[in-house]
């Protein structure tokens, strides 16, 4: 708590900060942005291995339905079930397929 008794106006004197909630207009506009650009088509040639593996990451924490094209001009879609090294556990009609990273050749975020 701050306080303001030095000043002359008591509306200023009583004045509540309401924090980060003044902020939140802000950052929901941006949060709306990310999430449609994240809808569109991501060509894994154009990622490096790290941003690879954040995308992959990321789909995994949050429990995202995606579909993932592979070398042998097969795709899959469905949630990933475990990451482990470069091998991604992924389950696809109620079955598990493993795909390596180096296979992967796209990835689309489901809606």
């Amino acid at each position: 708590m701050i306080i303001r008794n030095y000043l002359p106006y008591k509306s200023a004197r009583e004045y509540c900060d309401r924090k980060m909630a003044k902020w939140m207009g802000f950052f929901l506009s941006e949060h709306t942005t990310a999430l449609h650009s994240m809808t569109e088509n991501v060509s894994v040639q154009s990622l490096g291995a790290s941003s690879l593996l954040l995308m992959i990451s990321q789909a995994f924490l949050n429990n995202f339905t995606i579909e993932i094209f592979v070398n042998s001009n097969q795709s899959y879609v469905g949630t990933i079930y475990d990451i482990f090294e470069d091998t991604l556990y992924f389950e696809c009609d109620n079955q598990m397929i493993n795909i390596k990273f180096d296979d992967i050749l796209n990835i689309n975020l489901m809606e």
